[in-house]
């Protein structure tokens, strides 16, 4: 690396992803060696270490280029967490995260970077057009809503998964320490200086993609109870609410017995409103139990992450 180039550090999270990863490298370091000033280091980080094909190809990329660094993960930990994983290990003036599968163009990536550079934090892709399917764009769009909702993130600028921060920024990221991280949600704990980009949104190169709707329905959990209480206020109103309209159905109830005395309660219509009750009831004893299950980890210590082993790195994270 030359001593006055400004350098890039890319941080992939890697999952079932060994036919995406060589081309992949080539588009990142031809892209980053094109421009004058500048010099990279990529660091991958093996998501998906039962995965021996993955686990051979960043292993192959580190061995042909010293810098590229190849994190592996003891066992597969999540998207955000494999990125701060990565944090950890980057040392570049800006860092950029992206997906393995293409989606994201290197090609574009000093869109973000000339943001970053001119004093944004975090710059986000606004991508142009997306090319994803119709429920993963459904939930994308679920996401934004609930955040919004939450004060979870700058209004007028929503999240994705690629994004360059400025040096500061990665390095307090490294500092969430939570075992149920969002990444998006935290930066905007500690700055607002953010915007978003139009960036062109490309095809996956090869094969499919690893975030199941239950994953994606998990994140929106994890969106939902970090960093807000919102959800609690929320079904503590809904719960003055229905309290409400049981005191005026009761009322009704009774001033319709005396106007007609010989009026059969209804025992279906009992039943639906104990049903809907009961329901209710559980649903906020789960999101209560939600809060209470991750004071309870966070307190066991449970760990960010763990990583079995680092390739072309000098330092190395075992534990966070």
């Amino acid at each position: 690396m030359g001593v006055d180039n400004k350098i890039i550090s890319v941080v992939v999270p890697c999952y079932k992803a060994e036919h995406l990863l060589r081309p992949l490298t080539e588009r990142i370091t031809s892209t980053i060696n094109a421009r004058e000033g500048y010099d990279y280091e990529i660091i991958y980080v093996n998501d998906s270490p039962f995965d021996q094909g993955t686990t051979d190809i960043i292993d192959q990329l580190c061995a042909e280029d010293k810098k590229i660094i190849g994190v592996h993960q003891l066992k597969n930990f999540g998207q955000d967490i494999a990125r701060i994983t990565g944090m950890h290990y980057a040392t570049g003036d800006v860092v950029i995260n992206m997906d393995d599968d293409g989606e994201h163009p290197p090609e574009e990536m000093f869109k973000l970077i000339e943001k970053v550079e001119e004093g944004y934090d975090v710059v986000y892709a606004e991508f142009v057009q997306k090319k994803h399917p119709f429920l993963k764009r459904m939930t994308s769009r679920i996401n934004a809503k609930v955040m919004d909702f939450l004060d979870n993130k700058m209004k007028g600028v929503d999240t994705t998964a690629y994004v360059a921060y400025s040096k500061i920024c990665a390095q307090k990221i490294t500092e969430y320490k939570s075992p149920f991280p969002v990444i998006s949600s935290y930066v905007y704990q500690i700055t607002d200086k953010m915007v978003m980009v139009p960036i062109v949104h490309n095809e996956r190169i090869a094969g499919e993609t690893g975030y199941t709707t239950l994953k994606r329905i998990m994140l929106e959990l994890s969106v939902m109870t970090s960093f807000s209480i919102k959800p609690l206020r929320a079904s503590a109103f809904m719960g003055v609410l229905i309290a409400l309209l049981g005191f005026i159905w009761a009322i009704v109830t009774i001033i319709r017995h005396f106007v007609d005395p010989e009026l059969t309660m209804g025992y279906a219509s009992m039943l639906s409103v104990m049903l809907i009750l009961g329901g209710l009831i559980l649903c906020i004893l789960g999101l209560i139990g939600e809060y209470l299950g991750r004071i309870y980890m966070i307190i066991n210590d449970k760990p960010q992450f763990v990583v079995r082993r680092v390739e072309n790195s000098a330092g190395t994270e075992k534990e966070k």
